[in-house]
């Protein structure tokens, strides 16, 4: 499989992700669900990426955060993640005043799938647990810019922890 596909199937896929929830208008209201898309960029890879998703409302202060981040390797190495996250928002805490601001800690499941094609074909997929940060910045009605922080801890997979950062924009629905 070659590196375009690859890349063509993580944008579609997360697309297809940010997507999913807002399959009708109604239901989209109802939800309130914000897909995104941003940069990202990983320091223990040290490759940057791009990253797709969405974050669907549970209550007033959780929320759930999905998404996939594929990230631009050497031609024979592949590297991904797929995240799960429960997201609480701490912004009338900090900061009641701020109507269009959201800060959001959030914990999850990461799964990341490595391979690569040499002499050998390798490949591994590992699970673990991150802790991170997002920051959003309502610039228009339906359009927020958005910040995000995440260390992969190491502790439950083989690989060492993975801090990365990423900004790009997520949509009111």
């Amino acid at each position: 499989m070659s590196k375009r596909t690859i890349i063509v199937a993580a944008v579609v896929f997360s697309m297809v992700l940010s997507m999913s929830f807002g399959v009708t208008d109604v239901q989209a209201q109802e939800m309130d669900v914000e897909p995104f898309i941003s940069a990202v960029y990983n320091f223990e890879v040290e490759e940057p990426g791009i990253r797709g998703g969405a974050e669907v409302p549970i209550d007033e202060e959780f929320s759930f955060i999905g998404d996939l981040a594929y990230f631009f390797m050497p031609s024979d190495i592949s590297y991904m993640e797929f995240r799960g996250s429960a997201a609480y928002d701490i912004t009338p805490r900090v900061m009641p005043d701020q109507e269009d601001t959201a800060i959001k800690p959030y914990a999850g499941a990461t799964v990341q799938r490595l391979s690569w094609d040499n002499e050998e074909d390798y490949s591994t997929t590992e699970v673990d647990i991150h802790l991170g940060g997002v920051l959003t910045q309502q610039v228009a009605e339906d359009i927020s810019f958005r910040g995000d922080v995440s260390l992969s801890t190491g502790t439950i997979s083989d690989f060492s922890s993975m801090f990365s950062i990423g900004g790009g924009v997520a949509f009111s629905f």
